[in-house]
Parts: structure tokens; sequence; C-alpha cells
């Protein structure tokens, strides 16, 4: 479908039956006042170059474990009531060059797992709106240079599988407050009414057998405490290998990093790790943490009630 307008079809605009092997291609086109402007349930489809407005989601792709692909770029979202789209990660999701407003959420709501050794790259555009996702073992999430990942409270991110995130120098990844609008914009919606702190999520855990490579990236504003389970950190490792380098772990509402397995392998180097209001780095167990070359905030390094009883950093 090119330049055309599908308009105040109820229901949806324009639907995709997981019927056979379906692809849509819709460009330089507009969908409006509808509930969901494009309904996708199974197999391919691409939006591109269009407006998207006035409906209670742009684009509605929660396809379950149905697995699908979507391509999304350069398309305006505007006005859709609940967010620009809702995708499953059951769906290969390319998003990049898109812009949203007036939503109650301004990004990606992304729900579910990722299917069975599968991968999926989360690349820089529209923040990606989580609640509780989980990479299970097989599976790989990357998190590409410039993207930006905003849990709702009390969500997060957890790993059986593999995580990469893979910012740079100048494109920076964030894990982040859907409450911070300095990374990828007004996501919540609110103006200026509200702005991040500590708690605002929960964590990135990483499971038994996990692995976890971070680089470039800033996690900020997690840890939350006020539930069962909770571990009180940005990112927590219960037993993986996890790797972070040249990044800003900071403002939890606890820790910045804890380990709870003696199992668990966690390197830090070359990062920044402060204004936690806890520890900057918690060991629960007697296998030693690699946080050497990092930046806790003052010259004296990080307090340790045994080892630098002097140290005003994190």
């Amino acid at each position: 479908m090119r330049r055309s307008r599908v308009s105040r079809g109820a229901a949806y605009g324009i639907r995709q039956f997981n019927v056979g092997t379906p692809s849509t291609d819709i460009s330089s086109s507009e969908l409006d006042g509808q509930e969901r402007g494009f309904f996708l349930e199974g197999g391919s489809a691409s939006v591109s170059g269009s407006s998207v407005h006035d409906n209670l989601y742009g684009i509605f792709a929660d396809t379950g474990a149905t697995v699908a692909s979507l391509s999304v770029t350069g398309t305006t979202f505007t006005n859709n009531a609940t967010a620009p789209g809702r995708v499953s990660l059951a769906v290969d999701l390319a998003s990049s060059g898109n812009a949203a407003t007036g939503g109650l959420r301004n990004g990606f709501i992304v729900v579910g797992a990722l299917p069975p050794a599968s991968t999926r790259t989360w690349n820089a555009g529209l923040p990606y709106v989580i609640g509780s996702v989980n990479v299970p073992a097989g599976s790989t999430l990357v998190v590409g240079p410039g993207a930006v990942v905003k849990p709702e409270f009390g969500g997060g991110l957890s790993v059986d599988g593999t995580l990469s995130v893979n910012g740079t120098a100048q494109a920076k990844a964030y894990f982040t407050s859907i409450k911070d609008d300095e990374a990828g914009g007004d996501t919540n919606g609110d103006g200026a009414a509200t702005t991040p702190a500590g708690e605002n999520w929960d964590v990135i855990v990483f499971n038994v057998g996990s692995v976890g490579s971070v680089s470039n990236t800033v996690i900020r504003y997690g840890g939350w405490t006020s539930c069962f389970g909770c571990t009180f950190a940005n990112v927590t490792n219960k037993g993986g290998s996890v790797t972070i380098t040249n990044s800003t772990i900071s403002t939890s509402g606890y820790y910045g990093v804890r380990q709870t397995n003696p199992g668990a392998t966690t390197v830090i180097h070359g990062s920044s790790i402060t204004g936690n209001a806890g520890y900057g780095v918690f060991n629960d167990t007697t296998t030693v943490v690699d946080a050497t070359g990092n930046w806790w905030g003052h010259a004296s390094g990080p307090f340790h009630p045994t080892l630098n009883v002097a140290g005003t950093g994190n």
C-alpha cells in the first residue's frame, strides 16, 4: 500500500492474519482513528515514511509466541493514546528514523520472551519500553549503539542466555528510567512533571549459565528495593559470566552491581560507578569481583569497611 489513507476503521485499519506466508508493505501512507492502526498477527511487514496518528496503538504486533518480522522506518507517530507500538519479542523488529509524541508511552512497548535459539537486535531510535522481559538460554539480545531501554516501574531484564550491549563512545546505549527525558526523550509523555530517581525500575539480572558483555553503556535509576526477591541493584550476577567496560553504573536505589553466587564471574573495568545509594559494588560471595581501574567518584577510591576505610567514593 502506497500513498494511501486508512481512517476510522474501528478495531483496526489494516490487519495481517497469520495464514500462509503473509507480507504487507505500507509506505508513504496515513493510518489514523483506529484501535490499532496496523495489526500484525504473523508473517513479515514493513512500514516506512508514513504518518500513524490518533489510534489507541499505532502498530499492534503482540503476536504472543508466533514468530514474525517487522520493519518500521522513517515514520511519525502522533497522539496514539497508548503507544506508537506494542511488539512481542517473538517479532524481529527493525526500527530506525522514527519519531513519536503525544502518547502515554512514546516508545515501542516490548513484551514476552525471545523465541528459542533466536537473536533480537534493538537499535537506536524510539526507546524500548519493557516490563519483565526474559532472554532464554540459547538466545541472544543485542542492544546497539544509541539504543535506549526503559523498564517500567518494577520491570527489568532477566538473562538466561546472552546479553550483548554494544554502545560506542559517541553513541552510548542506555538502560534507564521511564522518567529520564535526557535519554530517548519524554517517553512517559508527561513533559517535565516527573524526574528520574533510584528505584524507578528493578534490575538486569544474569542467571546461572548466562553471558553478559556490556560496553559504553549507561545503566542508572534501577535498584528497586520494595519487592520480595529484589536484589537491590542496577545489575545483579546470580551465576553468569559478566564483563562491563567503559560504562556508567549510577543512581541505583541501593547497589550499583551485586554478585550473589560464588560460581559467578564479574569483571568491571574503565567504568564510572557513582551516586548509588549503597555500595557501588557489593559481593555476597568469596569469589573475587575484578573491579579495578574504575572511577568511584573520588580520588580516594571506593569505601571499604576494612580495606579502604578512608575511601569516600561509592
